[in-house]
């Protein structure tokens, strides 16, 4: 699940003074199924903020403030948005992983999509494994899908998707390498070839429960700027999706488990 602020300040008390010292007191706790905790983070690491003071734009990310030019924050934001939003249809997200997501949607639509995640290809010798990508729709969109969450994971998406498709369009031996692990009916007909021009679209899809349009920090938008930048560069045509998380499973809300009294 996303971590929306709202939830946050229902566990306030009405008389607390939301400050700076309550926030780094107070903690977020991720828990497992039967309750135990996994992992904790004071509320002030997870607040994401942008504002405007004196010409310069501030963020918060992380627990940590950083001032950024304005006008190099529009840059960015025009370069994203000027990403077309992929036209394909991706099935809402009910499910315990992305894992189980991608699965779910290709038995559901076998023909339409094609399951990679996993399917790592050694590279480079060593223990150099890469991820071509995590759904192949049709026969020509390459989709790589993390659910929401800091800008280091989503950072990771980008470069993911740029590794593999540098990779793709460059490297012959990557291609063969590739060909093995592609379903059949996707198969490329001679892996010597480069891809041609426009051939192929890469796809990064990003799982939210977030209402509206996708909504990303500003170091991830600069992140996919630049991939999308190079990937275009390299001959592919880009786009960005948002994986809409079913309502049922949107308002569902997890708290730790407690052992009833004996």
């Amino acid at each position: 699940h996303d971590i929306h602020l709202a939830h946050f300040l229902e566990s306030v008390p009405n008389s607390a003074s939301i400050c700076e010292d309550l926030l780094k007191s107070r903690a977020v706790e991720c828990v497992d199924a039967e309750g135990k905790p996994l992992k904790r983070w004071k509320v002030y690491r997870c607040l994401y903020c942008e504002l405007d003071f004196d010409g310069d734009a501030y963020l918060l990310s992380g627990g940590n403030w950083y001032r950024v030019r304005r006008d190099f924050v529009n840059q960015v934001n025009v370069a994203v948005d000027a990403i077309p939003d992929y036209d394909g249809k991706l099935p809402e997200y009910d499910d315990k992983s992305e894992g189980a997501y991608i699965k779910r949607v290709a038995k559901a639509d076998a023909k339409g999509f094609a399951v990679m995640d996993g399917k790592n290809i050694a590279y480079g010798g060593g223990a150099s494994k890469i991820e071509f990508c995590d759904l192949l729709a049709g026969r020509r969109d390459l989709v790589h899908i993390k659910r929401y969450g800091q800008s280091a994971a989503l950072s990771h998406l980008f470069a993911q998707g740029l590794t593999s498709g540098e990779l793709f369009q460059t490297d012959p031996e990557f291609r063969k390498a590739l060909n093995i692990k592609l379903p059949e009916e996707h198969r490329l007909t001679d892996p010597a070839k480069r891809p041609h021009q426009g051939e192929y679209r890469i796809v990064f899809a990003i799982v939210s429960d977030r209402p509206g349009s996708l909504a990303l920090p500003f170091f991830s938008r600069l992140n996919l700027k630049h991939a999308a930048r190079r990937l275009e560069g390299y001959g592919f045509r880009v786009a960005k999706a948002k994986i809409v998380v079913s309502e049922q499973k949107s308002k569902l809300k997890k708290f730790k488990a407690r052992r009833r009294a004996a």
